[in-house]
């Protein structure tokens, strides 16, 4: 590391997240005494640890969330299905109040068996209008998560199964009905009839600000601490990055900066980081590298 301009270590504390399909790196830029190393190194592979964990325990929840959203009783009722609009259409008027409720869900599209809109919340987590009504003229059955959820394709653990789990990415629906860069997390699962038999499937896109946010308080703490060089970087399971949290360089702005020309671009496994390479391969624990 040469950046920083002045001799110092970095310390790295790393995990790999078990259910959720995000990894997580963090950096600390400090400086130290040869002694005081290995206990601030693990210090933070502590606080990489508690953050992964909130992280996993926020999306764990939406792993269940779209399979409750699909019991509702009002996917039994057939007359709203493809009505556009939620004055008129049941459907869209639950999912509006789910993304209300849970501040979280920027899209949920309700689909038919053939991928056709059934539904889809035309009100943004805020409450505010959002124009969703051009998407009942889209067919979702080439979509991934749609066939993924009819075969059966969940991501499952010992104790849980039913959701499809798509890690970061950008959608084009979402960037363009908010206008942002259209960074979410998906989770679909199967919507049955009384009989169990499956009539819909049920998409949720949760706004990935929603672990944005968990990083940035992370670094507020770091800061009332005195460690303002702190840095936190996430990565996927592959070491593409997805957030690169580095506030010092950003002139203490502790707000997470979205460079998408990084954001699932700059893969640091392929460019050799130690740490990276780690958590790719299920480790935990911290590193040191010298910076310049």
């Amino acid at each position: 590391m040469k950046s920083f301009g002045y001799a110092s270590k970095m310390v790295s504390g790393f995990l790999i997240a078990s259910l959720v399909p995000l990894t997580i790196l963090g950096f600390l830029v400090y400086q130290s005494s040869e002694g005081m190393r290995a206990g601030i190194g693990k210090s933070y592979q502590a606080a990489a640890e508690s953050l992964i964990d909130r992280v996993e325990r926020n999306l764990f929840e939406r792993y269940g969330d779209v399979q409750a959203f699909g019991f509702n009783s009002a996917l039994q009722d057939k007359a709203s299905w493809y009505v556009v609009g939620s004055a008129s259409n049941a459907i869209a008027r639950v999912a509006n109040q789910y993304a209300a409720l849970y501040g979280m869900y920027q899209l949920s599209v309700v689909v038919d068996l053939e991928g056709k809109v059934i539904a889809v919340n035309d009100r943004s987590p805020k409450g505010e209008p959002i124009d969703t009504a051009w998407l009942y003229d889209r067919s979702f059955k080439d979509a991934s998560w749609f066939q993924d959820a009819l075969a059966g394709r969940f991501l499952k653990s010992p104790t849980l199964s039913g959701t499809v789990v798509q890690e970061v990415a950008v959608s084009e629906e979402v960037k363009k009905i908010y206008s942002d860069e259209g960074l979410v997390l998906g989770y679909s699962a199967p919507v049955t009839d009384r009989d169990g038999k499956a009539i819909a499937v049920w998409h949720n896109l949760v706004a990935f600000s929603v672990v944005e946010e968990m990083f940035e308080a992370v670094y507020r703490g770091f800061s009332k601490e005195g460690l303002s060089s702190a840095a936190l970087t996430l990565v996927d399971s592959t070491g593409r990055i997805l957030i690169q949290h580095h506030p010092k360089q950003r002139n203490g702005d502790s707000r997470v900066f979205r460079d998408m020309g990084v954001i699932l671009r700059r893969n640091l496994k392929q460019e050799s980081n130690p740490a990276a390479i780690a958590v790719v391969n299920g480790q935990a624990g911290y590193t040191e590298d010298t910076a310049e």
